[in-house]
């Protein structure tokens, strides 16, 4: 199902994600936008993609293309903050929205915050299976998987909690997983939990092709990033890039 958002002058009309806009009566002037309503009206890069806010997304997604270098091949990218409520999840759902608007571009997100997991709640989804059921029981891809806003980009929930994350996260399963998941996508996003209160994201970074730090404007004191950056790199990690968020951003 396509989206004709992105045209001048639209008038958007929110739809459900199982209902089709009557073409017959569509006019040019009046192009109906599909919604997919059950996204968290905070992912403003699908919401509301002509904002100032969303436009900052797709700037940083600018600039991360940029660190990546022409033609860098399927990217699995973490994301992490230094410290809790900076908006890492909500910035992982924009940035996969801004790269899934790439022209034939194949985006997934992965919930590795399984103790304190938020992607489900953003993009609506039912409690199901997720990627610690994939890693414990070895459940396939597509049984954890679902499709999110008007299916452009997809989703890996956290599943049911485990008992030693970090175990599940530093090991071969999930290390296969990643591959797989390049085979499919052009970019995968991995949601993690703050530095400062696990080290599950130093484990993920090195499984991944770099890390996207995520701060908040007058939250995060600029000597906390600092440590943040350099115990990504004493890890053997590589920081690409990092955002800047506002103060409501999470």
């Amino acid at each position: 199902m396509g989206r004709w958002r992105g045209f001048p002058f639209m008038r958007k009309t929110a739809k459900t994600q199982s209902e089709t806009p009557p073409a017959a009566f569509m006019r040019d002037e009046d192009l109906v936008v599909l919604v997919d309503e059950s996204v968290d009206p905070r992912v403003v890069a699908y919401h509301d993609p002509q904002s100032p806010a969303a436009e900052q997304f797709r700037a940083f997604r600018t600039t991360l293309l940029a660190n990546l270098g022409p033609d860098p091949g399927p990217q699995v990218l973490t994301v992490t903050s230094a410290l809790e409520k900076e908006g890492k999840s909500l910035s992982t759902a924009n940035l996969g929205v801004v790269l899934a608007d790439l022209a034939e571009t194949r985006v997934c997100l992965i919930d590795a915050d399984l103790r304190k997991p938020t992607l489900a709640a953003i993009f609506s989804l039912p409690e199901s299976a997720g990627l610690a059921d994939a890693l414990v029981d070895g459940y396939p891809l597509d049984r954890v998987m679902s499709s999110v806003c008007l299916g452009t980009v997809d989703v890996i929930p956290a599943g049911n909690e485990p008992r030693r994350a970090i175990d599940l996260l530093g090991s071969d399963r999930f290390h296969d997983m990643l591959d797989e998941l390049r085979s499919r996508y052009d970019y995968v996003l991995i949601d993690t939990p703050p530095t400062s209160l696990f080290s599950d994201s130093i484990v993920v970074g090195g499984a991944s092709d770099g890390t996207l730090l995520i701060a908040r404007l007058r939250f995060t004191p600029r000597a906390v990033i600092q440590q943040t950056v350099a115990q990504i790199r004493q890890a053997g990690g590589r920081v690409i890039g990092a955002f800047l968020v506002g103060d409501d951003s999470h």
